[in-house]
């Protein structure tokens, strides 16, 4: 997904566009409900239209990222809900499983302090590769003393 950058300026207002329909919008997200869901009822725009706005509009796009941001919250509290109701049937667990699973997984995109991702050592910008260091095993009691000499003045590489 490629990152496109952020608007410049708040000089434009769409038909339709006005801040009670925006923090309906954004209080919905960070309630933890879908911008697709949201954007179904008759009194919001489309998701289209939604797109289009963040794109020309600052002041919208910090408010839908805090509001992005909150719903990570809202989705690990939906987490706690579902496993502590888990009084039904063996077969309505598979299912809370599944709810519980999907909703980890998005407020891990949504927020990194949600996330399972595991840290590589070596993999990350702060932390340097994994070296591997070689050894090799060597007799050397068949050699000269010249030899042994001769040995010890090779410059072995460091790291």
């Amino acid at each position: 997904m490629t990152n496109k950058p952020a608007p410049e300026k708040d000089d434009w207002t769409p038909q339709g566009y006005d801040q009670s329909t925006i923090d309906n919008i954004c209080d919905r997200l960070a309630d933890g409900e879908s911008l697709r869901k949201i954007c179904l009822d008759k009194d919001t725009p489309t998701t289209s239209t939604v797109f289009k706005w963040l794109a020309k509009s600052v002041s919208f796009a910090e408010q839908y990222a805090r509001a992005r941001e909150s719903q990570a919250d809202a989705l690990f509290d939906d987490c706690l809900d579902i496993a502590d109701n888990g009084t039904k049937a063996l077969a309505d667990a598979t299912d809370r499983r599944l709810q519980i699973d999907t909703r980890k997984w998005m407020a891990g995109k949504l927020k990194g302090k949600y996330s399972d991702k595991v840290k590589h050592v070596g993999g990350d910008d702060d932390d340097d590769p994994i070296r591997v260091a070689q050894t090799t095993k060597l007799d050397v009691g068949g050699l000269t003393l010249e030899q042994l000499r001769t040995l010890a003045s090779i410059p072995i590489p460091a790291g």
